[in-house]
């Protein structure tokens, strides 16, 4: 019988146990996919028996209770006027009515500011630079875009400044009236209105 050369008996070998290498490879990877699956599954049962099951009418139920109710458990009404807001406490109750002052001092602001609004349109000095459309509508309303300034324009924004300052003290006085209100005789002691002076 005739005998292969060696150096054919080693190639074989050699490409034979690259292959059962490469094999091996595989089947590691195999076993570890399966068992990562395994590994996943079993604790997701164990954490599907530790946590309940999710459930959307328990969860909005939950939500529900949470939800802002009056003295008899009612729910709020989302047009409940600022009296609603008492069963909160003293804290949100000056919140709402801060709120509300807030809401009409803009609305005021807002409507002084619209004569110097049109004057700052009109003005067109920032118009016929170069620019995008975007840019263009941005500028024309702002103060660089009117040409003149005259007196009463001065007037408007001493008035929008005048309604802030009147909020900004309008709202203090809501919180010291409300803050006083709240206060019963009950709960005023000689803390309240006494001074201790020492090192004299």
């Amino acid at each position: 019988p005739s005998q292969e050369p060696l150096q054919d008996v080693v190639r074989r070998n050699l490409a034979r146990r690259a292959q059962l290498e490469r094999d091996g490879w595989l089947i590691v990877r195999v076993q570890a996919r399966w068992r990562g699956y395994v590994v996943r599954r079993a604790v997701r049962e164990l954490l599907n028996r530790a946590v309940a099951q999710p459930d959307l009418q328990r969860a909005k139920a939950y939500a529900r209770s949470l939800l802002p109710r009056d003295q008899e458990g009612r729910l709020l009404p989302l047009s409940c006027d600022l009296a609603c807001f008492r069963v909160f406490g003293d804290g949100v109750y000056c919140y709402m009515r801060w709120c509300k002052l807030m809401q009409f001092a803009f609305f005021v602001a807002f409507t002084l500011s619209l004569a110097n609004l049109i004057h700052n349109v009109s003005g067109g000095e920032l118009l016929s630079q170069h620019g995008t459309l975007l840019n263009r509508i941005f500028t024309a309303t702002t103060l660089g875009n009117a040409s003149t300034l005259n007196s009463s324009y001065g007037a408007v924004e001493v008035l929008v400044s005048a309604v802030f300052t009147w909020a900004m003290f309008a709202g203090l006085d809501i919180t010291l009236k409300e803050e006083a209100a709240s206060r019963s005789e009950s709960d005023v002691t000689q803390a309240d209105h006494t001074l201790l002076v020492s090192g004299l």
